[in-house]
């Protein structure tokens, strides 16, 4: 991770040139802020650190521990995945109002995909591990919704990626093999969309 400056303010720069407010609304924007309440978004606000990131710069690696989550307050990440032959594949682009790091903080396991950012600046609010264990500790209740609008977007996932699986396999007799793999496709490529590493 390389960031070229981290703080705990206020402003960041967007593309236009004008100052973009960072608060606790950042949060509330986010893809899971509508489990949030003002109030819990402005503890996970306070916990957060500002970090700003220019293109070419990374989150996080393939294989790291899962020490942060990162939301994306301004700009775009690419999530990467290494192939076998030592080179990357973009799985996805993220962006404003994305979370992403989420997975691996909550299961507990190494990183599955390399975050790198592709705009050219981001601003990132970062929350460490250790920063969301002292906030259970603190404030369980906030902790406990944070863990739930997490879990919320992961189930709506795998809700979704059951039934279109569901759909697919139903009508995979009248389909030729070229449609289907056409279609496979396709969906890989949403779900990596709507997936976090």
């Amino acid at each position: 991770m390389n960031p070229r400056h981290a703080q705990h303010a206020q402003h960041a720069p967007q593309p236009n040139g004008g100052p973009v407010e960072i608060s606790h609304h950042t949060w509330l924007k986010s893809i899971i802020g509508k489990e949030l309440s003002e109030s819990e978004a402005r503890e996970l606000f306070m916990i957060s650190r500002r970090e700003l990131y220019r293109k070419g710069d990374t989150l996080f690696h393939e294989g790291d521990d899962p020490s942060a989550l990162f939301l994306v307050a301004i700009g775009e990440v690419d999530i990467r995945k290494r192939l076998p032959d030592g080179s990357t594949h973009s799985l996805a682009v993220h962006g404003t109002g994305a979370v992403v790091g989420e997975m691996s903080l909550l299961t507990r396991e190494q990183r599955s995909a390399q975050a790198v950012v592709t705009s050219p600046e981001a601003t990132i609010l970062r929350v460490t591990s250790t920063e969301l264990n002292e906030l259970l500790a603190r404030e369980p209740a906030v902790a406990y919704k944070l863990m739930f609008a997490l879990a919320a977007v992961l189930a709506g996932r795998l809700r979704a990626i059951n039934l279109r699986l569901g759909d697919m396999a139903a009508r995979n007799v009248d389909h030729n093999p070229h449609e289907q793999i056409e279609e496979f496709e396709a969906f890989k490529r949403k779900l990596f969309a709507d997936w976090s590493f």
